[in-house]
């Protein structure tokens, strides 16, 4: 076969969806995840960090909403998203199981996101924002006991 004809079966079949190779960054997709939120006055992704302040808003029908979201790496599509939040003594107040295989998700590089959930929770007995009470956000993505989680202390707006 020509060069030439080479040339043109490639782009044909790269055209057609034929898997390409590896990028040279393939080693570099280490499973992992970073939790954040896109309540920012830009509306951008901004990763969570340890204490940080986050806002509780008092939702329009009732309850209260803290806004998340999250970017992977390395990570299939499959599996459990959950996110859990409860007051320092221990109190669930709200938490939210998402099936990642049903979602929309956005690509990332090495992986997916999903910039924007909502956590809607009621309890009123210790509401993060609203009674000065520190709160624990946590995050699991994978199957439940044998994925991975992050947790981290809030400190209420």
């Amino acid at each position: 076969m020509t060069s030439g004809r080479a040339l043109v079966l490639v782009m044909l079949l790269m055209r057609c969806g034929a898997p390409l190779p590896p990028s040279s960054d393939a080693g570099l997709c280490v499973a992992s995840f970073t939790p954040g939120t896109t309540d920012t006055p830009d509306g951008g992704f901004v990763a969570f960090t340890e204490g940080q302040d986050l806002g509780v808003h008092a939702g329009p029908q009732g309850g209260f909403h803290l806004f998340v979201g999250v970017e992977t790496t390395g990570l299939p599509r499959a599996g459990k998203l959950r996110w859990a939040v409860s007051s320092q003594s221990g109190v669930e107040l709200g938490a939210r199981v998402l099936d990642v295989s049903t979602l929309s998700l956005e690509d990332a590089p090495c992986g997916w996101a999903r910039r924007r959930d909502v956590l809607i929770f009621d309890n009123t007995d210790e509401v993060p924002g609203y009674r000065g009470v520190p709160a624990r956000l946590e995050l699991q993505v994978g199957e439940p006991d044998a994925g991975l989680r992050w947790s981290s202390t809030i400190v209420p707006r």
